[in-house]
């Protein structure tokens, strides 16, 4: 079985491309950015890992495989 993200633990470098665009993206486990913005003060209010809803049903599959993306509301407290 082949996985988008492989050695997950692992803090590395990566390089990707996607139309004609080439980066070099930082990986780095969850609970690295949890931690450090935690260690800031910083507030969790949101934490939601949206499903899709219509289009591909087998996008809709791969997705809830692996989902794409999450959304964080933090917030300073005052």
């Amino acid at each position: 079985m082949r996985f988008a993200i492989d050695r997950y633990m692992d803090e590395r470098p990566i390089w990707v491309s996607w139309r004609g665009i080439r980066i070099q993206n930082w990986h780095r486990p969850l609970s690295t950015y949890m931690t450090l913005l935690l260690g800031h003060g910083l507030q969790l209010r949101l934490f939601v890992e949206p499903e899709p809803r219509g289009g591909d049903p087998d996008r809709n599959a791969l997705h809830r495989r692996v989902p794409y993306f999450h959304i964080m509301e933090w917030q300073k407290p005052a």
